[in-house]
């Protein structure tokens, strides 16, 4: 089953306008490379596609238009603005005349239940909540604030879809919808993300990737991707990298994705014994680029809904050393090259990276 499938079965075949709704629109983020797949198969399917959001990071979307609704920039208003919107009755008012139209909306995150749940009512537009994870705050970066945000989200990404009743709630792994099913008591149906092969149809080549970004290819690489915060526990993948120094002559670590946390970014260069590249965001052709230099792909997070770039990385044959999670176990099931290690142990983690990294280079 896909996108298609699920806008076809809850608004009917003859369906040709989606909404699909998200907070942020931004290539470097992972939901948003979700929609952009969804965008290309409704597309495919003769579906008219429009996205709402607050912010739009894209130069250009094909197949799709964007609309950016008012949000204000400054980061802290934002995020109490997020929460109060849907009860601004301008706002949401012109939003729902705006969507009067519209056959299906997929609401990808809060708090663009309460617009779709009366799109329902009014109009009668399927509403499709797409749920992709609930980071817990005990599983949360540092900071007391951080984790009350992190718990304020949870009650806002779980609870108000599951009292909205959408027509159908869509999880991108099996370890979502049970945790779903787990906090809600709701039923929901499994959509696995999907890697956009073209996205890395045409890689950046070594001497590219040395001249841009002063990367060696020849070296031991050890890759990450995805966003640089505390969340992501980056911090026990570069005090593996160091272990993995001590033995591993010349390795180098590069961590891909935007870095959302300065001082944290600065704290994993400080630690780091060897060098390590933060490369910022970066191009599909220079991702591809950079997995074709990987010896080995890695990270140490330890709360994910999917992790997309762990099917990336597998397109390009790498090995893979992650944490034991239950999306990781169910990314890794069908691939040899994939080690899966408890969460916390450094040791077997820094060994599993060695190893691997011994293994490509010998293959090669």
């Amino acid at each position: 089953m896909d996108v298609v499938d699920v806008v076809d079965e809850h608004s009917g075949s003859d369906a040709d306008k989606v909404a699909i709704f998200t907070r942020n629109f931004s290539p470097s983020n992972g939901i948003s490379q979700v929609i952009s797949q969804q965008i290309s198969e409704l597309a495919s399917a003769g579906k008219d596609v429009s996205v709402f959001c607050f912010k739009n990071r894209f130069d250009s979307v094909e197949y799709s238009s964007v609309t950016s609704l008012y949000s204000p920039d400054n980061a802290i208003l934002s995020g109490m603005y997020d929460i109060v919107s849907p009860f601004n009755p301008v706002s949401t008012s012109a939003l729902l005349r705006s969507l009067r139209e519209f056959d299906a909306a997929i609401v990808h995150q809060y708090p663009f239940d309460v617009v779709s749940h009366l799109c329902k009512k009014m109009h009668g537009t399927a509403y499709i909540r797409w749920y992709h994870h609930d980071l817990e705050a005990r599983e949360s970066g540092k900071g007391f604030v951080n984790k009350v945000h992190i718990r304020i989200n949870s009650v806002l990404k779980t609870r108000i879809p599951s009292y909205l009743d959408p027509d159908v709630v869509c999880t991108v792994s099996k370890s979502s919808r049970e945790e779903f099913e787990r906090k809600t008591g709701k039923e929901a149906i499994v959509v696995q993300n999907k890697v956009n092969t073209e996205r890395f149809s045409d890689p950046k080549t070594p001497d590219e990737l040395e001249v841009t970004y002063g990367l060696d290819p020849t070296r031991p690489t050890i890759v990450y991707v995805g966003r640089i915060n505390t969340n992501k526990n980056i911090h026990d993948l570069v005090e593996a990298y160091n272990d993995v120094s001590e033995t591993v002559r010349d390795v180098q670590l590069i961590l891909v994705g935007e870095i959302q946390e300065e001082q944290y970014a600065k704290e994993l260069t400080d630690m780091a014994c060897g060098e390590v590249f933060l490369t910022g965001w970066v191009s599909d052709d220079t991702l591809a680029g950079i997995y074709s230099v990987a010896d080995v792909y890695s990270s140490a997070s330890i709360s994910e809904g999917f992790n997309l770039p762990i099917a990336e990385a597998r397109l390009f044959d790498c090995p893979i050393v992650v944490f034991d999670i239950p999306p990781h176990r169910e990314n890794l099931s069908d691939y040899d090259r994939g080690y899966l290690v408890d969460p916390g142990d450094l040791s077997t983690f820094s060994d599993a990276l060695a190893r691997s990294l011994s293994e490509r280079r010998h293959d090669e």
